[in-house]
């Protein structure tokens, strides 16, 4: 119920941003007003921003982008406001730059980071008081107060909160003010003052009737009804009074359900029919409370609310269990673990790729002999990585032939320690490769015409390596590249070669197939997701910032060496796809327009086109960046 009461007040919260967007687009003269045609209009945004050379125009754009971006992608909206505060301070802009940290807040808001979002939107405050322009301030302290509530500060969000409302009071905005009075109300409703909640909700709940705003009516009398709802709650040793009050949150649910579906509100009402199915279990009319959790749930997968769907299957788990139906329990409470997890690693990826963006605006401006030494580094790491791998072989080999000698007197030895050796043969090299070395002594080299070769690399692994021992660093490769390993066992993968920090391999061979593009691409993304989680682990070590990058194309394959066997792969291929995994970003899996031809049309991956990058000696390359459908 909680997080029900947390999906009202930010629905609530929506309306004080939209006015907020609408006065700033006004400022501009910037109107976007369609919502089926916003990436065409994102499209020419990104067009104006890159071919004007007026700054204020450009400001505008920039605004517009980071406006645009702040839901479907905080992580551009963040860059686009960071590149319109460095504009504003150029020209000397108080205006443009008030925006800029507005919108730099904004963004931080929605990633979570609410003390950054507190920084900046505290600067286009200070801004907006020096300029003395009220409708500012006033939006300055609602979304101060906001980040305030959800740090769960509530005695210093209501008094920003009461700020605004003491501002658009003399202003006579009226949406306005019923906002931050409902804003006021869900305070003290966290707070636990119901009374007080309630009333606030009134008050709010008569402005948007006079102003017949209906779509905030629904939403503040789901506010009522959720205070009911808690008030019923408390009623414990008296569950006649109690289930009263539930009948009473069960009214303005209805009401409530009745105008969002005048409007269409399809996410408003799920989120009434999950909380009516709610109160129904409550007063333990299970029947309908099934009913109505039934309906929400079928809602909210319509629409793609993952939120809401993890709240309705733990109802549903939790009324089964009520009702002794252990088997429908069981399977609501696995849908509910799903759901929840799928919203963990949609907020992990987000988190991951708000670090990257960050990382790479603060190092645009690195030098290139800094660039050079951390070059230098990795292949003294790779020169050293591959006498390693060298000197193992000539080990094992050395074993084999010590093992050939004695066959005679020992053959239950001989026996076992073959089939080690084989083992160790077969780890090094295909298992195909390795039949036909040991059957014929050498190998043919083949070509294959459909593989897909991946590199991976890790972003500042020099400084990485400068914080370990020499014995740490080798156990935390080991330790990822093992992982790796396994990852890739789950596909047709071959697994080529580790070179320092970077690891190779290849599908498709030495068994031709047609699905490696998309078997690579899948192993890819659970490489990516597997850092990402491990970083989420342990935040208070060193990140293992990952560039992954892939390339199909043709390949020839084979061994090479006399006495220390590498199985290997040559050709323009294994250069391309090196250059993805430079050319990418950390944290992303950069695919060439090759490997997209292939997978693009599988509903599992969402790509993200690039353009045309200029790549090292490869001359300009169709590139995409590639995530879990």
């Amino acid at each position: 119920m909680f997080f029900i009461l947390l999906k009202e007040y930010f629905n609530n919260l929506l309306l004080m941003r939209y006015l907020f967007v609408t006065i700033l687009l006004s400022l501009f003269s910037f109107s976007f007003t369609q919502t089926y045609c916003q990436q065409s209009k994102i499209d020419s945004l990104l067009k104006l921003n890159e071919n004007t050379k007026t700054d204020t125009v450009r400001l505008r754009t920039l605004l517009s982008l980071s406006d645009y971006y702040s839901f479907q992608n905080p992580d551009s909206a963040l860059l686009f406001a960071k590149r319109a505060k460095i504009l504003a301070k150029r020209i000397k802009s108080q205006k443009f730059l008030a925006g800029a940290f507005r919108e730099l807040g904004w963004s931080y808001f929605v990633s979570g980071n609410y003390s950054a979002a507190l920084d900046n939107y505290f600067e286009a405050l200070k801004i907006s008081e020096n300029n003395n322009d009220r409708k500012y301030i006033s939006s300055s302290y609602g979304n101060i107060g906001a980040v305030y509530k959800e740090m769960k500060d509530y005695v210093k969000a209501k008094d920003y909160y009461f700020k605004a409302l003491k501002i658009d009071e003399k202003s006579g905005n009226n949406d306005w003010i019923a906002s931050d009075i409902s804003n006021i109300g869900i305070i003290y409703m966290e707070e636990g003052n119901y009374s007080k909640a309630l009333e606030y909700y009134f008050k709010a709940l008569k402005i948007n009737e006079e102003t017949g705003n209906k779509r905030e009516i629904a939403i503040k009398l789901g506010n009522i009804g959720n205070v009911y709802v808690r008030l019923g709650e408390n009623m414990k040793e008296n569950q006649k009074r109690g289930d009263s009050l539930y009948n009473i949150a069960l009214g303005y649910y209805s009401k409530a359900i009745k105008i969002d579906e005048e409007l269409g509100r399809k996410t408003g009402i799920a989120i009434k029919l999950g909380n009516i199915g709610n109160v129904y279990t409550k007063i333990k009319k299970y029947k309908e409370a099934e009913e109505y959790l039934q309906q929400a749930l079928v809602l909210s997968d319509s629409i793609g609310a993952v939120d809401l769907l993890d709240d309705w299957h733990q109802s549903l788990s939790q009324l089964y269990e009520q009702t002794h139906q252990p088997g429908k329990a069981l399977e609501h409470y696995k849908e509910y673990i799903h759901a929840r997890d799928s919203i963990f690693n949609i907020e992990s990826s987000q988190k991951s790729t708000r670090l990257e963006m960050n990382y790479k605006f603060e190092k645009e401006q690195a030098t290139e002999k800094a660039e050079q030494e951390k070059k230098d580094a990795i292949a003294t790491a790779k020169k050293h990585k591959q006498f390693i791998i060298l000197l193992f072989v000539l080990l094992v080999l050395i074993l084999v032939s010590v093992f050939a000698v004695i066959s005679t007197r020992q053959k239950n030895v001989i026996s076992k320690e073959k089939k080690r050796s084989d083992e160790l043969l077969h780890s090094i090299l295909p298992s195909e490769t390795a039949e036909e070395l040991k059957q014929y002594g050498f190998t043919k080299p083949k070509q294959f015409d459909q593989v897909t070769v991946l590199f991976t690399d890790f972003k500042g692994f020099t400084k990485i390596a400068e914080k370990m021992t020499a014995e740490e660093l080798v156990n935390e490769l080991n330790l990822i590249f093992g992982v790796f390993d396994l990852i890739i066992s789950k596909y047709p993968i071959e697994k080529i070669k580790t070179i320092g920090d970077s690891y190779m391999c290849v599908g498709g061979l030495p068994t031709p197939n047609k699905t490696n593009p998309r078997d690579m691409v899948s192993a890819a993304l659970e490489i990516q997701k597997y850092i990402n989680n491990r970083n989420l682990k342990s935040p208070e070590a060193q990140p293992w910032q990952i560039r992954i990058g892939v390339h199909t194309g043709t390949v020839v394959a084979g061994v090479v060496g006399i006495k220390k066997f590498a199985y290997d792969i040559w050709g323009d291929t294994v250069n391309t796809a090196s250059r993805m995994e430079s050319s990418g970003e950390p944290g992303k899996v950069n695919i060439s327009g090759s490997t997209y031809e292939f997978i693009k049309d599988f509903p599992e991956f969402v790509t993200e086109y690039r353009g045309e990058i200029e790549a090292k000696n490869k001359g300009k390359i169709k590139m995409y960046f590639v995530e879990k459908g």
